[in-house]
């Protein structure tokens, strides 16, 4: 069931973008990717995802909107985006014309008792996807969503801008951090394969 419709004023342009695109989202299972795999599939995208096997919260907006039914086994997939060889099987199986990239490990307290897999997901993750792209050799449109929370705080009464000075002590930083240490190295190879980088920085939700 469609709960929300996209504003006509957007629709249009949209849907020309992206009707009959094949669309790949990691992190689909989550509350930001659920929602933009339910958006993308009215705007009349063939929608795939790339998630873990356990949906992150219970209970699961993605499965309260039945996307994994939706979806189908073969578009649903299901794997560790730490897992290089995992995510180039996914590429190669799905063939994207736009591959939007949210999976990540977001949870602050949870940066703090793991470290090294909050790391591994948001940086090496990242560059896992970019890799895959690259050895495939095949072209497509690479949005990474990444987050607002890598800027050291200025108490400025502006919003931050791209070239600010990353770090600080706020605690959400060592989540943000980490998949903000994916953005440089993944726009270097981006650019390097000729693939156009854009970025998307979300804030909490």
């Amino acid at each position: 069931m469609n709960l929300v419709q996209p504003p006509s004023d957007e629709s249009s342009s949209l849907a020309k973008a992206f009707r009959g695109k094949t669309v790949l989202l990691t992190g689909h299972t989550g509350f930001k990717g659920s929602w933009l795999c339910e958006w993308l599939s009215m705007l009349g995208a063939k929608v795939a995802g790339f998630s873990l096997p356990d949906p992150p919260t219970k209970p699961s907006h993605f499965e309260e909107l039945g996307l994994g039914g939706r979806l189908g086994a073969e578009s649903d997939i299901r794997a560790d985006i730490r897992s290089l060889q995992s995510v180039q099987q996914a590429i190669a199986d799905v063939r994207p014309d736009y591959v939007f990239h949210l999976a990540a490990q977001p949870i602050v307290r949870l940066a703090f008792d793991e470290p090294h897999r909050t790391v591994e997901t948001n940086l090496v993750g990242s560059l896992n996807v970019l890799e895959a792209i690259r050895q495939a050799e095949h072209g497509c449109i690479v949005i990474m969503i990444t987050t607002d929370k890598v800027y050291e705080n200025a108490e400025w009464v502006y919003a931050y801008r791209e070239d600010d000075v990353l770090g600080g002590h706020d605690p959400q930083l060592r989540a943000g951090l980490a998949r903000a240490g994916g953005s440089v190295p993944a726009e270097a190879v981006l650019l390097a394969v000729g693939v156009p980088p854009l970025r998307v920085r979300g804030a909490l939700v």
